[in-house]
């Protein structure tokens, strides 16, 4: 009966080292995603200032908007590692949205015209898919709004 404190204790000791090692690479993983994000929102200032000068004002416009797509998508990546900071727990609801954003930006930089239907049709179905489990995932404390 003595030994089952001991194992006790060591098993939280592991459990406690385990945590330790998870909370040192998301620290790592939120640095990264910082870099990232400002590196991204660097470019998206650069094309806005190549706008005028472009010969393509539509290409210019989609650099921008995938330039800014990109940056929303790294930002709610890095929202992800932040609510894991502060609540110890893992949301899977931004990671949703980060997937919702990165398949509406390539829906607006990939050319319809030159799709095949089933690329377009798998597309549709991971964009229904997201939005399903965006809706799904909402949190508990929403209120649902009721026509009377």
């Amino acid at each position: 009966m003595a030994k089952i404190p001991t194992e006790a204790a060591s098993v939280r000791f592991v459990v406690h080292v385990i945590s330790d090692i998870q909370l040192a690479v998301y620290v790592v993983i939120a640095a990264l995603f910082s870099i990232v994000a400002i590196v991204s929102l660097f470019d998206a200032i650069k094309e806005i200032l190549a706008l005028p000068s472009s010969t393509d004002l539509q290409v210019g416009i989609v650099g921008v908007l995938e330039a800014l797509l990109l940056s929303i998508t790294v930002l709610t990546l890095l929202t992800t590692v932040t609510v894991y900071f502060q609540t110890r727990h893992f949301e899977p609801r931004p990671l949703l949205i980060a997937g919702l954003t990165s398949m509406i930006r390539h829906v607006i930089v990939s050319n319809v015209a030159f799709t095949e239907p089933m690329q377009i049709l798998g597309t549709v179905a991971v964009l229904a898919v997201l939005i399903a489990g965006i809706v799904l995932t909402r949190p508990e404390d929403a209120t649902d709004h009721q026509i009377m």
